[in-house]
């Protein structure tokens, strides 16, 4: 995936197949609500609350985040996150308004 060069700095490119730790951007960041753009094919999007052992075992398919394509907001900020490829090819994964770390 690419970064463009107009990249805000409340925006973050995640990776397919990665496991991320998540937590809300400080205050002062233009974006009201976090949210999440997809490009391209279809995602799966995985949340959990708790640590998952092997990721995405152990985690849920958020509401609305199954074959997943476009954009949609957080209603609330679970502490793990995963995107899995459902379908086609996905050339962009955008969330902003979040800090996600990948957990190594």
């Amino acid at each position: 995936m690419t970064i463009p060069v107009d990249r805000q700095r409340y925006q973050k490119v995640l990776a397919l197949d990665t496991l991320y730790v998540v937590r809300s951007m400080p205050a002062g960041v233009e974006q009201i609500a976090p949210s999440i753009e997809t490009i391209g094919g279809t995602v799966d999007i995985y949340v959990s609350q708790d640590t998952p052992v092997s990721a995405p075992t152990g985690m849920n398919i958020i509401d609305g985040g199954a074959a997943f394509v476009g954009s949609a907001k957080f209603e609330y900020i679970h502490n793990y996150l995963w995107v899995t490829q459902a379908g086609g090819t996905t050339t962009s994964i955008i969330v902003a308004g979040l800090d996600p770390v990948e957990v190594v």
